[in-house]
């Protein structure tokens, strides 16, 4: 037998354990209660390691020679980050190995997507002739009494339009960069990149929410697919993304899902007003009461989804109120590559409907930058990813069942505590 010590509420304690059980910990390994591992686990994502140390050690009445160390803590996050992450990369792949013959890990792959389009076609949308009764009703008052230019008139948007909310899943997705941590110089030191980039996805269904994150969004987006089969939601549901528009969150979106082609990927309305109002403000000059009305007129028809009036109308803004024709040209192009994921967010808005990605910046808040982004902080990739994904267990309600078995269920449910309310 061998002596070895348990980190619990009660302090450290000396005993025994078999030596097939000691050759698996380093010397200085302490084993950890359950309750404490969660205890100081819960403590780590909510506050700094400082912090968290502190309240740990207050809160357990820890003496001076006995106290939780901050740099115990920090490692200990990174050791079961490193964990997750590993068990979660497992078990997309045994998911993705059982469903699609010949898996490589490369979703993207020509045969690969042949195969999701064969197992996961696109499902019709339910014939409901009185729903679509109401959305006439609803689009002729939305209409009285508005310019043509203001309209709810595009039939393909109107078309596309889910009719049946409980059979759509909303995916939201946000990339969130924090500062990383300088590296030490040597002879062959190489510049690396600044920032630390998290991609957190926002999944929604029927109601039940789930979060998704990992560093790189090619390691998102596999979990994410994973995570779509392992729950059927590939099978009877639409699905629906949502984004700030990024070009890189478009070519993955594009290249994942190809299969479900057309992917319906609709641009956030916040992201899309606050770019024009950006545009318009380094184009035109004039007073602000002049400037709104402009705002106004493009937003308007920019809410009815008619992406070609509010490019006419930018095209002939007087010339004697253009300061900076580039600015101007590039709203014009800006509108023209985005139109195909402008919706008639008008009409979603009458039906209560998302028009926002919303969800995914909430996650995003509390998933990385609440913790992760305050001034002096900077992360390492696995520091920042591995407090990332255990902050995601958290709220996924999966934290505890992973501290006390191992395993991470990856199961949408309609119990977990993600407050990310759409917009």
């Amino acid at each position: 037998m061998y002596i070895a010590k348990i980190e619990a509420e009660l302090g450290r304690i000396d005993f025994d354990i078999p030596e097939s059980v000691a050759s698996f910990m380093t010397p200085k390994e302490y084993v950890r209660s359950l309750c404490f591992e969660e205890l100081s686990t819960k403590y780590s994502t909510a506050h700094s390691y400082r912090m968290a140390a502190r309240l740990l050690n207050r809160s357990l009445h820890r003496t001076p020679e006995k106290e939780v160390k901050v740099s115990t803590l920090n490692e200990h996050i990174e050791f079961m980050g490193r964990k997750a992450t590993a068990r979660l990369q497992d078990k997309a792949g045994e998911i993705l190995e059982a469903r699609l013959e010949g898996y490589a890990g490369d979703l993207t792959d020509e045969t690969i997507q042949l195969q999701l389009a064969e197992a996961y076609p696109e499902p019709h949308p339910c014939a409901n002739d009185s729903r679509g009764d109401l959305i006439n009703e609803q689009i002729e008052q939305y209409n009285a009494g508005k310019d043509e230019n203001e309209h709810i008139k595009r039939k393909e948007l109107v078309a596309a339009t889910e009719l049946n909310a409980k059979s759509t899943v909303y995916i939201s997705i946000d990339d969130v960069g924090v500062q990383r941590q300088k590296e030490k110089r040597t002879t062959d030191y190489v510049k690396d990149k600044k920032r630390v980039e998290n991609t957190v996805i926002h999944v929604e269904a029927d109601g039940r929410k789930h979060v998704i994150t990992a560093i790189g969004m090619q390691n998102a987006f596999t979990l994410l697919i994973a995570f779509l089969i392992s729950n059927k939601l590939l099978e009877s549901h639409r699905i629906m993304f949502f984004s700030d528009g990024a070009q890189s969150i478009r070519a993955c979106i594009d290249s994942f899902f190809a299969f479900r082609k057309p992917v319906v990927h609709m641009l956030d309305w916040y992201h899309l007003e606050k770019r024009i109002k950006e545009l318009l403000s380094m184009a035109v000059k004039g007073n602000k009461e002049a400037k709104a009305a402009m705002r106004n007129a493009i937003g308007r028809r920019l809410w009815g989804g008619n992406v070609d009036e509010a490019i006419t109308y930018l095209e002939n803004i007087p010339e004697k109120m253009i300061k900076n024709q580039l600015r101007l040209d590039e709203a014009i192009d800006y509108l023209e590559r985005r139109k195909p994921h402008i919706p008639c967010y008008a009409l979603r808005s009458l039906l209560g409907y998302r028009n926002s990605s919303n969800p995914a910046e909430k996650a995003n808040d509390r998933v990385v930058a609440v913790r992760q982004k305050h001034n002096g902080m900077s992360w390492s990739n696995i520091g920042s990813s591995s407090l990332a994904l255990i902050t995601a267990l958290e709220l996924n309600n999966e934290l505890s069942t992973w501290i006390s078995t191992g395993i991470i269920p990856f199961n949408i449910n309609s119990s977990n505590n993600t407050e990310c309310a759409a917009a």
